[in-house]
């Protein structure tokens, strides 16, 4: 197999990112531009979820977890872009700011956290993980409670923008922080296949936590329009983690690749993942 038809999906992202920001950069702002970027995002995440929603059936235990924890994550992103379409695209009008779906944006990364939390490449054949509903609720409360006390007082008790911009720019990077950091935590010590997958995952949430920002930002200083360069972080991100998951879902199941290289005499034992990951 040739390195090109290893490698097609990323290519594939890659090249897609590449088109978007040439056109960002020569493109003039107007509908079209705008029907491009909000129309091509949704697609892309909805491709991302799809992909993982099809991982997920075909995996078994643990792994069928990891996958669906990370299609509700891609579930809950689509709120928000179908929002911009439906604003700027059917409505043709600007969408208000502070964005009432950006809850969805904060919400989308938990699911994601907790599928990590699972850590799918330590469970070895006849192990059982421990990680339960429990958890998950835990983890949800603590990150709605940051949520409800630095955020949503500027957004909707008394309404201050530009403490709403800084509060919840700042919570939203630590949170896409925590998401990347356990990403890279877990591929420190994963077998091949797995640690493939959480690298190409910590790639795209990296992009996708340095463009949020800048995006965040551009937009409370007026510079930002959609299609804008702003946009091209974004793009790369739902397109790498899309791509990912084609590339996973094209290869067979990822728990079948990891099982192979654990021993089947491992007697590691498997641990509770503390609730309190998410403050790392």
């Amino acid at each position: 197999m040739s390195l090109f038809v290893r490698y097609r999906w990323f290519v594939l992202a890659g090249g897609i990112t590449l088109a978007f920001a040439a056109v960002s950069l020569t493109a003039r702002q107007g509908q079209s531009l705008t029907a491009i970027t909000d129309v091509g995002y949704l697609v892309l995440t909805l491709v991302a979820a799809v992909a993982m929603l099809r991982l997920a059936w075909r995996a078994q235990g643990a792994d069928r977890r990891f996958w669906a924890l990370m299609a509700s994550g891609c579930i809950l992103w689509l709120p928000s872009q179908a929002g911009w379409v439906s604003y700027e695209v059917v409505r043709h009008v600007t969408p208000p700011y502070p964005w009432f779906l950006n809850v969805f944006l904060f919400l989308h990364l938990i699911p994601m956290i907790a599928a990590v939390g699972l850590r799918p490449h330590r469970i070895g054949p006849g192990q059982k993980f421990r990680a339960g509903t429990v958890d998950f609720l835990l983890l949800l409360g603590w990150w709605m409670f940051l949520y409800a006390f630095v955020a949503f007082p500027p957004q909707y008790i008394s309404v201050n923008v530009p403490e709403y911009v800084r509060n919840y720019g700042a919570l939203y990077m630590v949170e896409s922080g925590v998401l990347t950091l356990v990403l890279g935590i877990a591929a420190r010590r994963a077998s091949p296949g797995w640690k493939l997958v959480y690298l190409n995952l910590m790639v795209a949430s990296t992009f996708y936590a340095v463009g949020s920002q800048g995006l965040n930002l551009a937009v409370f200083s007026g510079k930002y329009y959609t299609g804008s360069f702003y946009d091209v972080p974004l793009v790369a991100s739902a397109s790498w983690m899309a791509m990912s998951s084609k590339r996973s879902s094209g290869s067979g199941p990822v728990c079948n690749f990891s099982l192979r290289l654990w021993p089947s005499s491992s007697s590691i034992e498997i641990k509770d993942w503390p609730a309190s990951f998410s403050t790392a």
